[in-house]
Order: C-alpha cells, then sequence, then structure tokens
C-alpha cells in the first residue's frame, strides 16, 4: 500500500516522550478548582486514559455524577491547558531514544502522521513543541474530544479527509499501554506495541497487540 494512504497515529506520553509529573498534577488541581471538589487524596490508575476520562473517574470516586462533570468540562479543559501552558517548561519534557529517527524516516517515505494521545489539545502541542517534534505532526485526535480513547480516531480521520481529501485507507495506532491496543482494536485500527513505557511486551501481547517492538527505532520494519 502507497504509504501516503496510510495514516500513523502516535501516543505521545510513554511513547514519543517521557513528562514529570507536573501534568497528572495539574489535572488535579484543575478538577479541584472548576468543581470544588477535594479529589487529591483518591488513588486512581491513569496509564493510557484521556484526561477527560481521567476527571470524570476522579469526580465519580467523589460522587459527583457523570452530569455535574459534562456541565463543566469545557471549563475544566480549558483551565487545565492554561495550568499546564504557564507552568510546564523543557526540563518536564524528555524525548524517547529513538523516535527524533523514526519521525525523520516515515515522513521522508511519505506516511502521514499524527498524534492520537489522551492529552487536552493545548497540551498536546505544548509538548510537541517543547520536544521539539511539532513539525512531524499535521493533525490528531485528543483526549479534550471525547472520554474514550477509541472514540478520538474518528476526529483524527476527519482532519486527514480535510487536509487530503480523503479518508485513509489504513491506520495504524502507535502505543505503549494496552489501552492504546484496545483503542485500535475497537475502532478496527492496526496497533503497533512500543515497549517504552510501563508496561512489557508480554503485556502489549496479552492486551491482543500481534505486532510489538522494544523501541520506535523498529517501526518502519513491521509497517
Amino acid at each position: 500500500m502507497n504509504p501516503h494512504d496510510t495514516l500513523l497515529l502516535f501516543d505521545i506520553d510513554g511513547t514519543l516522550l517521557r513528562s514529570s509529573r507536573l501534568h497528572s498534577t495539574i489535572l488535579v488541581s484543575a478538577v479541584e478548582h472548576i468543581y470544588g471538589t477535594k479529589i487529591s487524596h483518591l488513588t486512581l490508575v491513569t496509564k493510557g486514559k484521556t484526561d477527560t476520562q481521567i476527571a470524570m473517574e476522579y469526580l465519580d470516586l467523589a460522587g459527583v455524577s457523570v452530569e455535574e462533570f459534562e456541565q463543566k468540562r469545557e471549563e475544566y479543559v480549558q483551565h487545565a491547558a492554561n495550568l499546564f501552558l504557564a507552568a510546564v517548561t523543557a526540563t518536564d519534557i524528555e524525548v524517547i531514544d529513538g523516535v527524533r529517527e523514526c519521525l525523520e524516516l516515515v515522513t521522508e517515505l511519505g506516511y502521514r502522521v499524527g498524534l492520537l494521545t489522551g492529552n487536552i489539545e493545548a497540551i498536546a502541542w505544548k509538548k510537541m513543541d517543547l520536544g521539539g517534534l511539532r513539525q512531524y505532526f499535521s493533525l490528531g485526535g485528543f483526549g479534550s474530544e471525547s472520554t474514550q480513547r477509541y472514540r478520538l480516531v474518528e476526529f483524527a480521520e476527519r482532519r486527514f479527509e480535510k487536509l487530503y481529501g480523503d479518508r485513509p485507507k489504513r491506520r495504524v495506532l502507535i502505543g505503549d499501554t494496552p489501552r492504546d491496543v484496545a483503542a485500535a482494536l475497537e475502532s478496527g485500527s492496526d496497533i503497533v506495541g512500543v515497549a517504552t513505557g510501563h508496561f512489557s511486551s508480554a503485556d502489549l501481547h496479552a492486551a491482543g497487540a500481534s505486532t510489538v517492538i522494544p523501541n520506535l527505532r523498529k517501526l518502519v520494519d513491521v509497517l
């Protein structure tokens, strides 16, 4: 298949870069400020979840309904983005080894490259700017657009169609968590798991990924 017909959708955290705890701390602060509900004492597994799903689940643990979450969802998204943009510096971001080489190569080969991330959109693009990776990405699906990761694929596809005049013939999600794998399976996309985050190759295979690589240097070999 012509690379121009393939959309590669990269996760950010654990796949393209590693971040400090600033992002997760800010999400908690934004929830507490916008909803007036204390959640910092609560425990929630957040790996692979969207920023809006994280807020919704924290609030559920605190006894706040989904309806109440939705009423102030946009305020939460905007406040979290504002806090992050005001506080983040380049020292909060570390690009994972092999990422730049991978992105250079897939771009040279003609693949269409986008983001598929649980990050709020403004936070995602700021991370790309600070990591020096922004130039490789023309579109994405973001965690500010849905609480469910698989639904972000549709947002990315619409942007692809707007840019290139047609839908991609093939979509490949590239990510480091079982939730990336699930998003691919639920959206009918191909998946390449990459074991550069908190999950092993065995974890990603167990989640349903038929293809798993140790790092992004190996990506072109399996496309």
